[in-house]
């Protein structure tokens, strides 16, 4: 009985669609899971720096009796060229990347939301985004 030698040798088309298709559902899902860990990280980097404002703010109200406008933290700046949050360059929102200081909520999300009578502050950021973990419990 004879066989053909060409059959034998080498992987069929569907053998190799087959191997394809389950190369690119991995690198798919690795993707997917870095762009989660991503995420995860910029929100832990933004409840990290509203725990550095917090302090700030707190150090501020010690040194000069009120807490500073809203204007002076967007800007980072306690006048006479001291930053009011020290070791923040920029007070960007990492989430939203946003650098906007507002005194009340409003129907647009991104920055911070401050009350410069109590010095609260808190990310400015849709809480229907983060099941379990709401912006506002931050």
């Amino acid at each position: 009985m004879a066989f053909n030698k060409s059959r034998e040798a080498g992987f069929s088309l569907i053998e190799l669609s087959l191997a394809i298709a389950i190369g690119l559902a991995i690198l798919s899902a690795s993707f997917w899971m870095v762009k989660q860990h991503n995420a995860e990280a910029r929100i832990q980097q933004s409840k990290m720096m509203l725990a550095t404002i917090r302090t700030g703010l707190a150090a501020s109200r010690y040194r000069y009796g009120v807490y500073p406008p809203a204007a002076s933290l967007s800007a980072n700046d306690a006048g006479g060229g001291q930053r009011l949050v020290s070791g923040v360059a920029s007070i960007s929102e990492p989430v939203s990347g946003m650098a906007v200081v507002t005194a009340l909520p409003t129907t647009s999300y991104g920055g911070w939301i401050y009350d410069a009578t109590t010095g609260t502050i808190r990310a400015n950021l849709n809480p229907a985004n983060f099941p379990g973990d709401s912006p506002l419990l931050w």
